[in-house]
């Protein structure tokens, strides 16, 4: 028997994911495992955890090929930070 693929919008998995981290994945992650990464299918609730995102995510893929995950940092609103710096925003390139 297979399983179907559900279809989801990505904002759609990045609410659900961040959904079962609040309300059922926090708490015990958080003090068990701060600093890690966790990747949430989305559809079953199952998490798998890494030192590094790609461990977490080849786990989540080895456990359901065609899951939808959302990965995460333990204790962090996303897996990573992302900044801008004006100072490097538009810098023309010297012609070679």
């Amino acid at each position: 028997m297979t399983s179907a693929v559900v279809q989801m919008r990505p904002e759609d998995v990045v609410a659900a994911g961040e959904k079962i981290y609040r309300e059922k994945l926090r708490a015990h992650l958080e003090t068990t495992s701060p600093g890690k990464f966790v990747a949430i299918d989305v559809n079953t609730g199952a998490y798998y955890l890494g030192e590094y995102p790609d461990q977490a995510l080849a786990a989540a893929k080895a456990a359901s090929p065609h899951g939808l995950v959302h990965l995460m940092r333990v204790g962090s609103e996303g897996a990573f930070k992302v900044s801008y710096s004006r100072r490097h925003a538009h810098r023309p390139r010297a012609n070679r």
